[in-house]
């Protein structure tokens, strides 16, 4: 039974003749329809959008690439407030209208001396430095973050600027400073002059929708999340508020929120309490329904141009080319459709393959098993690269899809197949010695059943001093063929994670 193991899957061997990636890109034509229909539902007035999807997926850059495709319709103000500096509850307001001002510049909105003008003769008073807001905006960069993008157009304002701060006087200001100091930044009546301002600019050029789009917003502090959140939709509830802003924050035609909802909703109820209502408070920061961000099938489809360069680098290791092929391909397609495996990983993954994965061995009481007399230190090694040798996040991955229901793992072979990576992680779980395991066998139960099992050394040419699990009968002694086990997924992988509990004490 065992001995037919390896001619198995070497005779299912596929070879890559398909042209595959040459740069990391995952296609997401599919996606960018979908949004493209949800960014204009109903007739234009889905103007609030919650973009939702987990850390890592990649959200950013699609967002990026969506509008960068779409350039001539939209303009997109693309902040990420993760990167103030903020040490007030006042700065993120200020901080947020001077990142925004930014964009302005690196889309050539403001590009002339009358605005440059028209923005240093505005002061403000607010925290009581008096400075002029071009001279205030310059002095606040550190706290925005961030790379400029725009910084030749703002070099090309400074020297505006400078001409304008000669050729004006203070007596031009007073008019300004008086409208300035009756507001209070923040609050629901907030629109001074820098507000206004930036409105007026939006209007300027009907060619394009504008929209503003705050990104990461569940890795800020959350103090900072909710006065984001409130500030951009203080407005919808004050009947009486100036008519620049009656649709949006600004004069924004859209603003999209990108975030994982399911943190912001952790948040939410960390302050506020587990039985305050949640949809209740974020139902207005969308228009429509939340756009749920999911690339699972894409990502999956592309696996196995993923792993290429990882298999070219190890071209000389027959079995471990074979097992990437039969088991780790597999393997890392469950993870991304269960959302334990993101983008980010499957790109390092891609952009540094690793010449050596099976890194660590076993040592049982009475003999030290070489790294390459069981595939468990290959399995494991390759997917410790893949989450960056961080133990602890394949140990959640594992504990995750041990417990969800079965039907993304498939498995050339079938049942065959699955008893046969069952067997891989048995002979880890407990201390039982090597003697042990191959004269008398030992056994795990997982779901009110048993599965017996003993290990054995392989006499093939292609796979000589390797040992294989083989299954038998309590009672009779007898060995059960790998498709007669008839094992789940959830199972598979709580064998694999009490593995990894003896084998790298996670």
């Amino acid at each position: 039974m065992v001995k037919n193991v390896s001619c198995i899957l070497i005779n299912k061997t596929k070879k890559l003749n398909t042209p595959t990636m040459e740069t990391f890109d995952i296609p997401v034509n599919n996606m960018m329809s979908a949004f493209e229909v949800h960014l204009n539902d109903g007739n234009g007035e889905n103007n609030r959008i919650l973009f939702s999807g987990p850390f890592g997926c990649g959200k950013t850059f699609f967002l990026k690439k969506f509008f960068e495709q779409n350039k001539q319709r939209y303009r997109a103000f693309h902040l990420f407030p993760v990167n103030y500096q903020v040490s007030s509850n006042r700065d993120i307001f200020k901080l947020l209208k001077y990142d925004i001002l930014l964009k302005l510049i690196e889309h050539g909105l403001i590009n002339d001396k009358e605005d440059v003008s028209q923005l240093q003769s505005m002061k403000r008073f607010i925290g009581g430095n008096g400075k002029d807001v071009v001279l205030d905006l310059l002095e606040s960069l550190p706290q925005i973050g961030g790379f400029i993008s725009g910084a030749r157009k703002l070099k090309e304002f400074v020297v505006k600027y400078k001409e304008e701060q000669v050729a004006n006087s203070e007596e031009k200001y007073v008019e300004s400073i008086i409208d300035q100091l009756p507001q209070e930044e923040g609050s629901i009546y907030e629109l001074d002059n820098l507000t206004g301002f930036i409105s007026q600019k939006l209007k300027e050029n009907n060619n394009f929708q504008n929209l503003l789009i705050i990104d990461d917003l569940d890795r800020i502090d959350p103090e900072q999340i909710f006065r984001i959140l409130n500030l951009l939709t203080a407005h919808i509830d004050n009947q009486s508020y100036s008519s620049i802003e009656q649709k949006n924050k600004f004069g924004f035609d859209k603003i999209i929120i990108v975030c994982d909802v399911e943190n912001i909703r952790h948040i939410f109820h960390e302050k506020y309490g587990q039985n305050v209502n949640f949809s209740g408070y974020i139902d207005k920061f969308y228009s429509k329904s939340i756009f749920e961000y999911n690339i699972r099938s894409e990502i999956k489809g592309s696996i196995r141009d993923i792993i290429k360069p990882l298999i070219e680098k190890n071209e000389r290791e027959r079995r471990a080319v074979e097992l990437m092929y039969r088991i780790c391909e597999p393997l890392l397609e469950k993870f991304v459709m269960e959302g334990v495996l993101q983008i980010r990983e499957l790109e390092k993954l891609f952009l540094n393959p690793s010449e050596k994965l099976d890194g660590f061995s076993r040592v049982f009481q009475e003999y030290q098993v070489h790294e390459k007399s069981f595939d468990y230190f290959f399995i494991n090694g390759f997917f410790l690269h893949v989450f960056n040798k961080e133990n602890l996040k394949l140990a959640n991955a594992l504990d995750i899809c041990s417990e969800r229901p079965s039907g993304h793992l498939s498995l050339d072979g079938g049942p065959f197949s699955m008893g046969f990576l069952f067997g891989h992680f048995l002979p880890f779980i407990g201390y039982s010695s090597l003697a042990t395991l191959m004269n008398e066998g030992s056994s795990f139960q997982s779901g009110g059943k048993v599965f017996h099992f003993k290990i054995k050394m392989n006499d093939q040419a292609f796979v000589r001093d390797t040992f294989s699990t083989i299954f038998f009968d309590k009672e009779t002694g007898n060995e059960i063929p790998y498709p007669d086990i008839k094992i789940k997924e959830q199972t598979i992988f709580k064998a694999w994670r009490e593995a990894l509990k003896v084998s790298h004490n996670v």
